[in-house]
Protein backbone atom coordinates (compact mmCIF):
# COMPACT_ATOMS: atom_id res chain seq x y z
CA UNK A 1 0.00 0.00 0.00
CA UNK A 2 2.43 2.55 1.03
CA UNK A 3 4.43 1.84 -1.90
CA UNK A 4 2.28 2.31 -4.66
CA UNK A 5 1.06 5.26 -2.81
CA UNK A 6 5.02 6.74 -3.15
CA UNK A 7 5.20 5.04 -6.69
CA UNK A 8 1.86 7.69 -7.72
CA UNK A 9 2.36 10.17 -5.89
CA UNK A 10 6.52 11.04 -4.95
CA UNK A 11 6.84 13.65 -8.12
CA UNK A 12 3.59 15.26 -6.83
CA UNK A 13 4.37 15.88 -3.27
CA UNK A 14 7.72 16.86 -3.86
CA UNK A 15 7.01 19.41 -6.64
CA UNK A 16 4.81 20.97 -3.81
CA UNK A 17 7.51 20.71 -1.62
CA UNK A 18 9.67 22.44 -3.78
CA UNK A 19 7.77 25.44 -4.77
CA UNK A 20 6.39 26.09 -0.96
CA UNK A 21 10.07 26.17 0.26
CA UNK A 22 10.94 28.01 -2.70
CA UNK A 23 8.74 30.77 -1.86
CA UNK A 24 9.55 30.78 1.97
CA UNK A 25 12.69 31.50 1.08
CA UNK A 26 11.69 34.22 -1.21
CA UNK A 27 9.85 35.95 2.02
CA UNK A 28 11.95 35.28 4.74
CA UNK A 29 15.20 36.54 2.44
CA UNK A 30 13.79 39.28 0.09
CA UNK A 31 16.53 40.14 -2.51
CA UNK A 32 16.79 40.74 -6.30
CA UNK A 33 19.45 37.97 -5.91
CA UNK A 34 17.47 35.01 -4.11
CA UNK A 35 14.73 35.38 -6.06
CA UNK A 36 16.84 34.71 -8.93
CA UNK A 37 19.48 32.64 -7.90
CA UNK A 38 16.72 30.81 -6.16
CA UNK A 39 14.24 30.36 -9.06
CA UNK A 40 16.60 29.28 -11.16
CA UNK A 41 18.16 26.61 -8.63
CA UNK A 42 14.68 25.17 -7.74
CA UNK A 43 13.46 25.00 -11.34
CA UNK A 44 16.33 23.09 -12.43
CA UNK A 45 15.56 20.94 -9.37
CA UNK A 46 12.07 20.28 -10.27
CA UNK A 47 12.87 20.20 -14.20
CA UNK A 48 15.36 17.12 -13.21
CA UNK A 49 12.71 15.73 -11.20
CA UNK A 50 10.14 16.30 -14.13
CA UNK A 51 12.34 14.47 -16.41
CA UNK A 52 13.21 11.51 -13.88
CA UNK A 53 9.70 10.66 -13.43
CA UNK A 54 8.72 11.36 -17.17
CA UNK A 55 11.46 8.84 -17.68
CA UNK A 56 9.85 5.96 -14.71
CA UNK A 57 6.34 7.09 -16.18
CA UNK A 58 5.03 8.51 -13.60
CA UNK A 59 2.67 10.66 -15.44
CA UNK A 60 -0.33 8.45 -16.05
CA UNK A 61 -1.36 10.93 -19.16
CA UNK A 62 0.48 13.61 -21.32
CA UNK A 63 -2.65 16.24 -19.67
CA UNK A 64 -0.41 15.10 -16.24
CA UNK A 65 2.77 15.66 -17.18
CA UNK A 66 1.72 19.24 -18.99
CA UNK A 67 -0.06 20.34 -15.36
CA UNK A 68 3.16 19.52 -13.58
CA UNK A 69 5.11 20.92 -16.29
CA UNK A 70 2.91 24.35 -15.92
CA UNK A 71 3.85 23.96 -12.17
CA UNK A 72 7.87 23.93 -12.78
CA UNK A 73 7.37 26.83 -15.24
CA UNK A 74 5.29 28.90 -12.63
CA UNK A 75 8.36 28.95 -10.30
CA UNK A 76 10.73 29.64 -12.97
CA UNK A 77 8.27 33.15 -13.77
CA UNK A 78 7.97 33.78 -10.50
CA UNK A 79 11.83 33.95 -10.10
CA UNK A 80 12.11 36.45 -12.89
CA UNK A 81 9.09 38.31 -11.95
CA UNK A 82 10.67 41.11 -10.19
CA UNK A 83 13.52 41.57 -12.94
CA UNK A 84 11.04 41.97 -15.96
CA UNK A 85 8.97 44.43 -13.51
CA UNK A 86 12.26 46.23 -12.74
CA UNK A 87 13.32 46.03 -16.90
CA UNK A 88 9.61 47.28 -17.46
CA UNK A 89 9.79 50.08 -14.87
CA UNK A 90 13.20 51.33 -16.96
CA UNK A 91 11.75 51.23 -20.19
CA UNK A 92 8.80 52.77 -19.49
CA UNK A 93 10.93 55.91 -17.11
CA UNK A 94 9.75 54.85 -13.81
CA UNK A 95 12.25 54.07 -10.95
CA UNK A 96 11.58 50.03 -9.69
CA UNK A 97 12.01 49.60 -5.98
CA UNK A 98 10.54 47.88 -2.88
CA UNK A 99 11.94 43.76 -3.82
CA UNK A 100 10.39 43.23 -0.82
CA UNK A 101 6.74 43.34 -2.00
CA UNK A 102 7.13 41.07 -4.80
CA UNK A 103 7.15 37.85 -2.86
CA UNK A 104 6.19 39.45 0.61
CA UNK A 105 2.52 38.00 1.12
CA UNK A 106 0.90 34.04 1.93
CA UNK A 107 -0.95 34.13 -2.02
CA UNK A 108 1.48 31.54 -2.61
CA UNK A 109 0.03 29.22 -0.49
CA UNK A 110 -3.27 29.44 -2.52
CA UNK A 111 -1.76 28.88 -5.64
CA UNK A 112 0.07 26.17 -3.70
CA UNK A 113 -2.99 24.09 -2.64
CA UNK A 114 -5.07 25.14 -6.24
CA UNK A 115 -1.99 23.69 -8.00
CA UNK A 116 -2.52 20.38 -5.44
CA UNK A 117 -5.94 20.16 -6.00
CA UNK A 118 -5.60 20.35 -9.46
CA UNK A 119 -2.96 17.17 -9.77
CA UNK A 120 -4.47 15.28 -7.46
CA UNK A 121 -8.63 15.44 -8.24
CA UNK A 122 -6.46 14.78 -12.14
CA UNK A 123 -4.42 11.91 -10.95
CA UNK A 124 -6.59 10.43 -8.46
CA UNK A 125 -8.99 10.06 -10.99
CA UNK A 126 -6.86 8.77 -14.00
CA UNK A 127 -5.35 6.55 -11.48
CA UNK A 128 -8.67 5.00 -10.66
Amino acid sequence: MVENFLKNWWFTFAQIAIYIATFTLWKVAPSRVVFVVGGMVATAIMAGLLETARRKKYFVTRTDFLIHLLVTLDLLVEGLIYEIYALLMRIYGHQADAVEVVHNHHGFILCALVFFAILFGYRVRKLG
